[in-house]
């Protein structure tokens, strides 16, 4: 998966799937976002079981894939990020997010 988008955006929409997400749970993936690159488009799903939030916003989708991410980390790392294009790549469970000067490597499932 490779994707370009406007980091503030993605920001906004973590924020608000960020809500459904549980935060300790027997089951790693529940912790997370499912971020779905396709048609032009990020998708992020958030599940707990009771609950799921999904949101879309436009991107830059060079390469299709998806993954998932722990949801505190990544509403951590986006928040601080600046507000500019923000670059996420997949490489199998390795995501690196790239925002200017700012570069992440995040493992996810």
């Amino acid at each position: 998966m490779k994707i370009k988008c406007n980091a503030n955006e993605l920001n906004i929409a973590c924020q608000n799937v960020q809500k459904s997400s549980a935060t300790k749970a027997t089951l790693p993936a529940l912790e997370g976002f499912l971020l779905k690159a396709e048609n032009n488009e990020i998708i992020i799903t958030g599940y707990n079981l009771e609950m799921g939030i999904i949101t879309k916003i436009n991107a830059e989708v060079k390469e299709i894939g998806s993954i998932v991410l722990n949801a505190k980390v990544l509403c951590g790392i986006l928040k601080n990020l600046p507000k500019d294009e923000v670059e996420i790549t997949v490489n199998k469970t390795t995501c690196k997010i790239v925002c200017g000067n700012v570069k992440y490597e995040v493992k996810g499932i």
